[in-house]
């Protein structure tokens, strides 16, 4: 079973005949779907961070109940830039990082 869905496309691109037989699809077809769903799903998700990855480099791992956390990423750039304001419109602090 594959693990994700980059894995699962890459299995279909090595093996679909199966899917040729009795003129159901075409390879044109499945060659077109295949690259579709890479370019707008795997790549799309690929270019992005984890949320993990996010509080992790970004928040140093620690989420404040009393703040509001604006957190703005630009993916060309690798650039996170996360500002916090007090909930009491207090303090703003903001921070940034690469990725």
């Amino acid at each position: 079973m594959p693990a994700s869905l980059d894995e699962a496309l890459n299995n279909l691109k090595n093996d679909h005949e199966f899917l040729l037989k009795g003129d159901v699809f075409t390879e044109d077809v499945i060659e077109t779907w295949i690259e579709y769903k890479m370019a707008n799903e795997v790549d799309a998700i690929r270019l992005r961070p984890h949320p993990y990855e996010v509080r992790a480099v970004c928040c140093d791992g620690s989420a404040r109940k009393s703040a509001t956390t604006v957190l703005t990423f630009a993916p060309i750039s690798g650039e996170c830039v996360l500002a916090r304001r007090a909930s009491d419109g207090g303090a703003q602090s903001r921070g940034a990082a690469r990725l």
